[in-house]
């Protein structure tokens, strides 16, 4: 088991060994990135790391990750044909400081990995605070893990539905902001784009922590 037999992931080791039981990793060395990794999922990355062997170190200025190894949910037989879309990914941040970092969680996220709208592959992400020696209030200890239930036909298509109406309805309003130019409801219009921001930033964490 990863991180060794001890309980790390408590009540959740059964969830993630129906999700990640039979899954395969397959990389030899890291290739580091000039340039931060697209938001545009691309379909030929993970499946150019896998037949190279390799594992993902992001650049500097990469935004929620800095390590990126693909895994693979289909069979490795040599008579079954390689299928693209059987890739995820697992996804890690890492960090030395001294207090731990309460948004670090929030923003990892599956960038660039292509998921099914019905039935999108989980991805596992793991967050190491390496110099942080407080225990997390939930578990008393060093380690925390979080699993997400079953997945649902089509619910990842809903998030993704919500989220684009969001974006939609920000850009929308920020047109008409434009237009009208007017001092007397400068304050109502501020808040009201400040909601607008918040509806595209909860949308979007629903869809990307969907798991």
């Amino acid at each position: 088991m990863l991180f060794g037999n001890n309980e790390w992931a408590s009540s959740n080791d059964a969830k993630f060994e129906i999700a990640f039981g039979n899954v395969h990793v397959n990389f030899t060395h890291w290739m580091v990135t000039k340039d931060p990794i697209p938001e545009v999922p691309d379909s030929q990355l993970l499946a150019n790391l896998w037949a190279q062997g390799g594992a993902l170190q992001c650049c500097f200025n990469q935004e929620g990750i800095d390590l990126l190894i693909p895994i693979y949910f289909g069979s490795i037989k040599a008579d079954v044909v390689f299928d693209p879309a059987c890739l995820s990914v697992t996804l890690y941040q890492v960090k030395f400081k001294v207090a731990g970092d309460k948004k670090a969680e929030s923003v990892i996220r599956p960038i660039d990995i292509p998921r099914d709208l019905h039935q999108p592959l989980p991805y596992f992400a793991i967050l190491m605070e390496l110099g942080n020696e407080s225990n997390y209030q939930e578990t008393g200890s060093k380690a925390k893990s979080t699993a997400c239930n079953p997945i649902g036909d089509g619910e990842f298509k809903e998030l993704l539905s919500q989220f684009t109406a969001a974006v939609g309805a920000l850009y929308s309003g920020q047109d008409q902001a434009r237009r009208k130019k007017q001092k007397k409801n400068k304050k109502k219009q501020s808040k009201k784009m400040e909601q607008l921001k918040e509806d595209v930033t909860e949308s979007k964490l629903a869809m990307d922590s969907y798991n």
